[in-house]
């Protein structure tokens, strides 16, 4: 099945970092590029609807433009990219665009640590992972090159992991110059021998085609600990699956994002 990359972009300033990173990534994973826009068009309120279109198709006309001289000003010349500028919501449109045979993946920026409660949290992102079934990659705001040496992979011991979407992912990664490492969360005291069993019996399915290993990280401070395992930001993507309530909304909302992703430094990459 036929590739493909979506990716958000909402025309500010970081946006040039993600296009640059998504599209090196396409480029590895043989993927097509697709670059989503949501207009925001602000309409007064007793307009007629003949007003009303005139200025969203003035609007979007020119977020295209905009999106165009992106285009041209990031990448290089013979980059093939889709558009899609709309002010639909985005929801509405990623639904329709999920639904084409491709294997997907969607890329949404992460603000800067100063507004992560009032842009990341609790809005378009999350909606995304809560209303969407596809792989999501969020990116710092300022990484523009793809990197793919480590991948640090969050797992809940009493949650299924999705194997099939992380060999999905595995795909757009070249084995020989990726490592793996299956890591979880135990609670202070906590018996950590099924969780090592469990975690190991995973990484030695991949043992034979990857360098995998494993990780065990207790106490209450797992923040600073995950903070200083990843030592190379550059180089190492943290993956978790959207699943049970205490990893969605403890583990990744509290922890991963707030204290790993935006002060870390760290890709993200989401499972359905």
């Amino acid at each position: 099945m036929e590739k493909r990359f979506i990716v958000l972009l909402d025309l500010g300033e970081h946006s040039a970092a993600l296009l640059r990173y998504a599209y090196e990534w396409s480029q590895l994973a043989n993927a097509a590029l697709l670059l989503l826009h949501q207009t925001n068009i602000v309409v007064p309120g007793l307009s007629h609807a003949e007003y009303k279109q005139t200025l969203t198709n003035n609007g979007n006309e020119e977020a295209l433009r905009d999106l165009e001289a992106l285009v041209q000003n990031t990448l290089p010349p013979e980059a093939v990219v889709q558009y899609r500028v709309s002010s639909t919501h985005l929801l509405e449109q990623l639904e329709e665009l999920l639904a084409a045979p491709f294997e997907q993946m969607i890329f949404a920026g992460a603000k800067t640590t100063g507004l992560i409660k009032r842009l990341f949290l609790g809005t378009k992102t999350v909606d995304i992972i809560e209303h969407t079934n596809t792989t999501l990659v969020v990116m710092p705001s300022d990484f523009s090159s793809f990197t793919h040496r480590h991948l640090w992979v969050a797992i809940a011991e009493k949650h299924a992991f999705n194997t099939n979407s992380f060999h999905q992912l595995l795909s757009l990664f070249p084995k020989n110059e990726t490592s793996i490492t299956f890591f979880s969360i135990a609670q202070k005291n906590e018996n950590i021998f099924p969780i090592e069993q469990s975690l190991q019996t995973l990484s030695n399915q991949y043992s034979n085609t990857y360098t995998s290993g494993i990780a065990i990280y207790e106490g209450a401070d797992t923040a600073s600990d995950l903070q200083m395992i990843i030592q190379h930001p550059r180089q190492e993507i943290l993956v978790m699956q959207k699943g049970t309530r205490d990893l969605t909304d403890i583990f990744f909302r509290k922890l991963l994002v707030n204290e790993v992703v935006y002060d870390g430094r760290t890709p993200l990459i989401i499972l359905p």
